[in-house]
């Protein structure tokens, strides 16, 4: 590291011991307020919080991209009955990080990178799973669920209180829920209808 010595300092330097040791005194002081400046703070600027307020009380599963990611079917290992290890409902969502930034606030985005248990292929990917059902549409429905909940809490925003926003993830997660169950017991009549009433025998 270079040092630009200031004429006034150079006038003080004089041909004896003390003069030296007087500019070596210098030198120290001079590095070490340069070695110790304060870094770049990494508090995000207002325009930031105001962009992802907005974006945040308009955001809903319904508007992630369909065609953001690829989807994987593999054989289940949950709930599923009968078709459990013999249909491939479980559905793996691999969303690039890429194209969730090309929607999702920065703000938002950091917070899903410091979270391991998304992150795939040197954190370039998010990788979302979900065999909760045999049905793999109502499996890969929940994929997007999942990564919803996982980016609206992935981060706080300052003004917009952490308890408000988890209990709006948890009333979305609750109609979503919701949905759900009434679906599985529409499937789980039609198959009960098909088998007939032995009742009646």
């Amino acid at each position: 590291m270079r040092l630009a010595l200031s004429w006034p300092l150079l006038a003080a330097i004089k041909p004896h011991a003390a003069g030296r040791y007087s500019l070596i005194n210098h030198l120290r002081l001079a590095s070490t307020s340069a070695s110790t400046s304060t870094p770049a703070s990494s508090t995000p600027d207002e325009k930031e919080l105001v962009q992802a307020r907005s974006w945040l009380k308009t955001f809903t599963q319904h508007k992630i991209p369909r065609n953001i990611g690829e989807f994987v079917f593999s054989r289940s290992s949950g709930p599923g009955g009968q078709n459990v290890n013999k249909v491939n409902s479980k559905a793996t969502l691999r969303i690039p990080v890429r194209k969730l930034e090309a929607f999702v606030p920065p703000l938002f985005i950091k917070g899903l990178k410091r979270n391991p248990r998304y992150l795939a292929n040197n954190d370039t990917e998010v990788v979302i799973s979900s065999d909760s059902t045999r049905s793999q549409a109502t499996n890969v429905d929940d994929c997007y669920q999942k990564l919803y909940d996982a980016i609206v809490s992935s981060t706080t925003i300052p003004g917009e209180t952490s308890d408000a926003q988890k209990e709006r993830v948890k009333k979305l997660s609750q109609s979503y829920n919701e949905k759900r169950l009434k679906e599985k017991r529409k499937a789980s009549n039609k198959k009960a209808s098909r088998k007939g009433g032995f009742g009646d025998y």
